[in-house]
């Protein structure tokens, strides 16, 4: 995430300009669906495999919210990504004072939560802003909080087909 702080004290927001840059997270995103050592989680619980898995699906869900790639095109489940379009630098846009005023931010937090810098599927400002430098319209496979919130189970069967 990239932003900027204004520092004039008679605003309420601090935080401007607030946009997700892909510096990789989506164009060298993995075509393949990470696994992980599942056979043993006692004596080999494979915490970098599970955490990898996590961040793959946040990271798919985020572009499939954005429409940088296509649903996952497995049968009964997930299959490997058919495609990305991005690239390092691209700027895409996250809801914020342009949107609505008196909605924009004042901090940056750390939130156990995925998916949830997209203020949208939790019901916040909803502006219709296409992404800033995309003339495609954001979410057009309507992707909603479900996916996210099925990447804490432990193994989803489908989490695509709750949204």
């Amino acid at each position: 995430m990239d932003f900027e702080l204004d520092n004039d004290p008679s605003k309420a927001e601090y935080i401007t300009g607030l946009v997700l840059t892909d510096r990789g997270g989506f164009i060298n995103l993995n075509h393949a669906v990470p696994s992980f050592d599942r056979s043993n989680s006692q004596r080999n619980p494979d915490l970098y495999g599970r955490a990898y898995k996590a961040a793959w699906l946040s990271n798919s869900y985020s572009a499939l919210y954005y429409n940088i790639t296509a649903p996952f095109n497995g049968s009964g489940g997930l299959g490997p990504l058919s495609s990305v379009n991005s690239f390092i630098g691209k700027t895409y846009s996250i809801s914020n004072s342009a949107s609505a005023p008196g909605s924009g931010y004042n901090s940056l937090t750390i939130d156990p939560e995925f998916g949830d810098y997209l203020v949208e599927l939790l019901g916040g400002p909803t502006g219709s802003r296409a992404p800033s430098d995309s003339g495609t319209p954001t979410n057009p496979f309507n992707v909603t909080r479900v996916p996210f919130d099925a990447i804490c189970e432990s193994y989803p069967a489908n989490p695509l087909s709750k949204f």
